[in-house]
């Protein structure tokens, strides 16, 4: 979902250019905060700290994002190394800038930040100082464009595309038992639920402490196979999703276009393809330009 302004932009509300508010296209409201952060030596006192006090402030600051941004020094989005997104609803969200190499004009490889958000990808736009969508980066098109263009994309439109979208697929990952563990149990409801059995043992009452523990442990127990269940379950299903290759225009420079199978997953926005004759899964979402045909939707009703 593309997010603007009131003028169709992002606004910048400090001269830093340390926060950035973006807005909803469809309500004149902000959608969420953009707020640029970087390491510091805060970080490094705070590294000492929590190795000095064996972890406890780590445990503190995991269960509430917003103290997590206290480790860091705010600064310019320009040269941010951390983001800390909040919605709407207050939700704070701390994110990692990643680099990525990018070949946008002849060739040259350019250096891009950028931040993933809700599915959506945030990139630095260092000309108009802001965070952008990748859909602001290239110009959308018309459907009087697009049923007038029949040859498809050239070799460097999709390169320059399947860079900034990356590979058509969802990813869904399936964390180990170890890591499934590692997140459930460090967090301050089971740090207190040590401190209490800590504290039965000291008074000597065994048996209440034993019942903390047996029941920390079916609740954990519990926990990791319900989520490891329902991560299979969604990857199972996306893998069942996926189909063969398909067939796309490739824009030839002298000749008509050529018709290439790629796999589902080099798809890029602004693909031509080329559907066939009958009985097969789209790997995305098109738009019928020319020929009919009928779409099965009972996946969509259960029926």
């Amino acid at each position: 979902m593309p997010f603007l302004n009131r003028h169709h932009g992002y606004e910048l509300i400090e001269e830093a250019n340390c926060v950035q508010e973006v807005y909803s296209k469809n309500r004149n409201e902000v959608e969420f905060t953009i707020i640029g952060y970087r390491r510091s030596l805060k970080t490094q006192f705070y590294n000492i700290f929590c190795f000095m006090l064996l972890g406890i402030p780590h445990l503190i600051f995991e269960s509430f994002p917003k103290l997590k941004a206290l480790r860091f020094s705010k600064c310019a989005l320009e040269i941010a190394e951390i983001i800390l997104v909040i919605d709407n609803h207050g939700q704070p969200t701390l994110i990692e800038m990643e680099t990525q190499s990018i070949c946008l004009l002849l060739d040259l490889p350019t250096n891009v930040r950028y931040f993933n958000y809700r599915h959506t990808k945030f990139i630095w736009q260092p000309i108009q100082r802001r965070f952008v969508t990748v859909d602001e980066l290239l110009s959308s098109s018309t459907l009087d464009a697009l049923l007038e263009n029949t040859y498809g994309l050239n070799e460097s439109e999709y390169k320059i595309r399947y860079d900034i979208y990356g590979p058509n697929k969802i990813e869904v990952e399936i964390k180990s038992y170890w890591t499934l563990l590692v997140e459930e149990v460090l967090n301050l409801f089971y740090a207190f639920q040590a401190f209490s059995v800590i504290l039965w043992l000291v008074d000597e009452y065994m048996l209440y402490a034993i019942c903390i523990i047996l029941l920390t442990i079916f609740s954990s127990i519990t926990s990791l196979i319900q989520t490891r269940k329902q991560s299979e379950a969604l990857h199972d299903l996306v893998e069942s999703s996926k189909c063969h290759n398909v067939s796309v225009l490739r824009k030839a420079p002298k000749s008509k276009p050529d018709i290439i199978k790629i796999e589902p997953v080099d798809l890029v926005p602004g693909d031509l393809i080329v559907l066939p004759p009958a009985n097969f899964i789209l790997p995305c979402d098109v738009v019928l330009l020319t020929g009919q045909c009928i779409v099965n939707e009972s996946v969509l009703t259960g029926k």
